[in-house]
């Protein structure tokens, strides 16, 4: 997407930053039946978060899937997002289906055996992860399952996952100030 002023100042007055550069940047407009916000560009509807990963200097050739970090779908604050597959995309969920009983992802209840059951699917196929009488020890092992099998950073030991953290704010923050400089240049 290339510099367009007319596309800024039409997007930025609906974009809510009020709660800081951390937080959510919440897309005040039009939304679409997902959640997701949107806007005209060049005539044609356009997702509002992979409009604001473009202006902040993403790269939307490389980047077919933009992953929500925050899980919130109306969010465009491009330090949330994140070029992934869609394997990894489908793989970064929040909590469990709204069909599961026991609120975790990967853990069911079997009714014949009076036990929590885990089972975490990657690639189209089940794993089995064992059967536990409590659901503390379940949600451990689901955690530990999904951990092995996929690929994405979000189930690594605790320590790294802080420095995964810490370097992409770190990222996030030279983003911000290269395009808070582009936004304030003249386009060519």
């Amino acid at each position: 997407m290339s510099c367009n002023k007319s596309i800024e100042q039409r997007f930025w007055p609906k974009v809510d930053r009020s709660r800081g550069e951390h937080a959510c940047w919440l897309w005040k407009a039009a939304c679409t039946d997902q959640g997701y916000g949107s806007i005209k560009v060049n005539g044609k509807t356009a997702l509002a978060h992979r409009v604001s990963y473009a202006l902040f200097g993403g790269d939307l050739t490389r980047a077919r899937v933009l992953d929500h970090t925050c899980f919130n779908r109306s969010c465009v604050n491009p330090r949330h997002l994140r070029a992934v597959t869609t394997k990894q995309n489908a793989e970064h969920l929040r909590g469990s289906r709204p069909s599961n009983r026991s609120g975790i992802r990967g853990v069911v209840w079997q009714k014949r055996t009076g036990k929590w059951q885990v089972r975490v699917t990657h690639n189209r196929r089940a794993y089995y992860g064992g059967t536990f009488s409590d659901l503390a020890s379940a949600d451990d092992a689901a955690t530990a399952l999904r951990a092995a099998l996929f690929s994405h950073d979000d189930y690594q030991p605790t320590a790294a996952r802080a420095d995964y953290e810490m370097q992409t704010e770190l990222d996030g923050k030279e983003i911000a100030r290269s395009a808070e400089s582009d936004l304030v240049s003249t386009c060519d």
